[in-house]
């Protein structure tokens, strides 16, 4: 059956079998995927975890530029509108866009976030049920922490991909090169 949605404070442990991490919030429905639950959870935790940086991981399904319903709940403009609302409301854009969905690399979709975020990684392609490689690239900023940057962290996940799911083809654009392409 659904589980109602939760949100975790993530805290490190060597047990992946089971989320040991604390639940901060509980829900009482399941909270679906669109422009304000959305913009609810990353005003929430921008206040909540103040960094200097922050990148966004998206997973869903992907269908390039745009929505489908449920199976595909927001479309890029959609999602360029909820990060403006996000911005406002707290004065932060995620450094990287990470898209842990189908298709969603592309050049339309880039250059409707031209303005939203620094780096936009994902895949043009449909990808593998795999898990977004989370483990190789938190290591990598654990260890590295002071050589990470919008670009760097691009290009850790789409190293980690190669690592973890070499079959996935990843990249990672710069946007704001967004207008000379266009």
């Amino acid at each position: 059956g659904e589980v109602n949605t939760r949100r975790y404070y993530l805290t490190r442990d060597d047990d992946n079998s089971k989320v040991t991490s604390p639940v901060v919030t509980q829900f009482e429905e399941q909270k679906k995927l669109n422009g304000e639950n959305l913009e609810d959870f990353l005003s929430w935790g921008i206040k909540k975890f103040p960094a200097k940086h922050f990148a966004v991981v998206l997973k869903k399904h992907g269908l390039g530029f745009a929505a489908n319903g449920s199976s595909v709940p927001l479309s890029a403009r959609e999602l360029r509108e909820t990060l403006e609302r996000v911005e406002k409301k707290t004065g932060v854009k995620p450094d990287v866009l990470c898209w842990d969905s189908c298709n969603m690399e592309q050049w339309e979709v880039a250059y409707e976030l031209k303005d939203r975020a620094a780096v936009m990684t994902g895949s043009p392609e449909a990808i593998p049920a795999v898990e977004f490689p989370y483990p190789t690239m938190l290591h990598n900023l654990v260890r590295y922490p002071k050589e990470q940057n919008a670009q760097t962290l691009g290009q850790t996940v789409v190293h980690s991909y190669a690592a973890d799911a070499p079959q996935t083809t990843q990249f990672a654009l710069d946007l704001s090169h967004m207008k000379s392409v266009a």
